[in-house]
This record gives structure tokens, sequence and C-alpha cells, in this order.
């Protein structure tokens, strides 16, 4: 008995198969390497936009840099050293800060109120000297000179008056007569103060 082996077509199938598998790794790379490039070409578009946006922030920045000079701003970190400057400057003087907050060296608003007063309170024959206030303003005492003292209890009493409202008042009175130098007849004034 005679066998007939048929060599040709399994070396063709083999080859068909070789062929098939050599053309699908083929494309499998071309793929891969298209798809690389794709990838590296959008890569390189994103590196570029990012490259632009970081030129444009650092634009920016110098214009406001330039713009916050020209305006006359500080930057942050001068700002921040006076800041600091200040704060150790307040801890520093913080007792003395306490004082004047409780009013107890001072007053925060000043004494133009009581000066104000004294100006508005006129006395015909009267002229204030000297003006002494203390006690963050709530004791104050007045010098002055006048021709009588008819005057000058007018005027205390004014004053009293006046200052009824801002808790202030004159409980004592000094008067002492002088003679007026260089007048020809017998002249006298009188220095007064009040407390």
């Amino acid at each position: 008995m005679t066998q007939h082996i048929n060599l040709l077509s399994r070396r063709r199938a083999h080859q068909s198969m070789a062929w098939v598998a050599t053309r699908g790794l083929s494309g499998l790379v071309a793929l891969l390497v298209l798809w690389s490039l794709v990838t590296e070409v959008s890569l390189q578009k994103l590196s570029r936009a990012n490259d632009d946006a970081q030129q444009t922030v650092v634009t920016l920045q110098t214009e406001l840099e330039q713009k916050r000079r020209e305006a006359g701003l500080d930057d942050v970190q001068t700002l921040a050293k006076d800041s600091a400057r200040m704060r150790h400057s307040m801890e520093e003087h913080y007792a003395l800060m306490q004082l004047v907050q409780k009013g107890e060296v001072g007053s925060l608003s000043g004494h133009a109120g009581v000066i104000q007063i004294l100006a508005s309170t006129p006395q015909s024959g009267v002229w204030l000297q000297g003006v002494d206030i203390t006690n963050a303003g709530q004791t104050m005492s007045v010098s002055g000179t006048a021709y009588s003292t008819a005057a000058v209890m007018q005027y205390a009493e004014q004053l009293n008056q006046a200052f009824q409202a801002m808790s202030i008042g004159f409980s004592s009175l000094e008067m002492l007569t002088e003679d007026v130098p260089g007048a020809s007849s017998k002249s006298q004034s009188i220095k007064f103060k009040l407390h």
C-alpha cells in the first residue's frame, strides 16, 4: 500500500499564516508609530500653549508691578515689613496706649471743645492769660487779668454754666490786686485764677 503525502499544501498553509502574522504585526507596529506621532504632536502643542500661558503670566505680572509702582502702592514685602515694624512698636508702647485709652494721660478727642467754649464766652474787662487742662480734660484752671472783681465774678459764673455739659466746674477763685505800673493815677488790676 502506498500513501501519498501532499507536502506542498501544508507548506503553503504555513507560508500564508506567516504572511498574515507578518502583515498583522507590521500593521500593529504602523498603528503604534502613528499613535505615538499623534501623541507627540499633541504634546508639543500643549507644551507651546503652556509656554505661551507662562509668558503671558510673566508679562501681566510685570505690567501689574509697573502700574502698582506708578500708582504709589508698595509691594507686599514692603507692606509686611512696615506692618511688622508697627506691630512691634505697638507692643513696646502697649502700657502707654492703655493709659491713653483710659483717659488717664489725655483725651483722644483733644481739648478743642474746651478752647471753643473759652473763646466764645466773652466778658468785658477780663483777659485770659493762661489755661491749664489736666486729668484728661476733667480738671481745668483759668488765669487772667481784670479791671474789677465784679467782672471776674460774672466771668466765673458764665464759665461754670458753659462747662456744665462737659462736667467741668470751677470751685475756687483766687484774686490778687496789683498796681498798674506807669499809670498816672492810682490804677489797679486784678489777677485771678479759677480752679
